[in-house]
């Protein structure tokens, strides 16, 4: 795994955005938010919806091998969630996988805006509605983390350089 430190400036930025949020989400409470180690969050869209790749992406999140409890959480821009397909939306409630609905379409940053709002307190990862992940990857991220907790830690990184 990767290690990115960001700037103090980048941190004290994101965190007084996040703090200063006003989001309207619609989610079930039925989650409680002191009971899981790690929240992976992703957010989905449109035709990736209607797809059936998508239940490899899910089927390897679902399946992950973890020592503690994570919890999962689709992320949805209310205009694609009242198009959700019945298929998925059975598959969300059928695997426990929390659903937040936006009012507004956050685009690349929908997949952990709300998350990281609902669940401030504790380690939210981002993956990618169109990628099939290894079994032990949510394990190796959160090893990372215990490791450099005030790092932010990635699967993969590149380091952008100003010309």
């Amino acid at each position: 795994m990767s290690k990115c430190s960001p700037s103090k400036e980048a941190i004290a930025e994101l965190k007084d955005f996040l703090e200063n949020l006003n989001l309207n989400v619609d989610c079930v409470d039925k989650f409680n938010t002191e009971q899981y180690d790690v929240v992976v969050s992703f957010a989905t869209h449109g035709k990736r919806m209607l797809s059936e790749e998508i239940y490899k992406f899910l089927e390897s999140i679902v399946h992950q091998k973890f020592s503690l409890k994570y919890h999962i959480v689709a992320n949805v821009w209310k205009r694609d969630y009242e198009n959700i397909p019945w298929k998925l939306a059975e598959y969300f409630n059928e695997n426990q996988i929390e659903v937040l609905v936006s009012d507004f379409n956050w685009k690349p940053n929908l997949k952990y805006i709300m998350s990281m709002q609902k669940y401030h307190d504790i380690p939210v990862i981002t993956v990618d509605d169109d990628w099939v992940y290894r079994d032990d990857m949510v394990q190796l991220l959160y090893d990372d983390f215990r490791k450099h907790p005030r790092a932010i830690i990635s699967g993969k990184c590149r380091k952008i350089q100003r010309d």
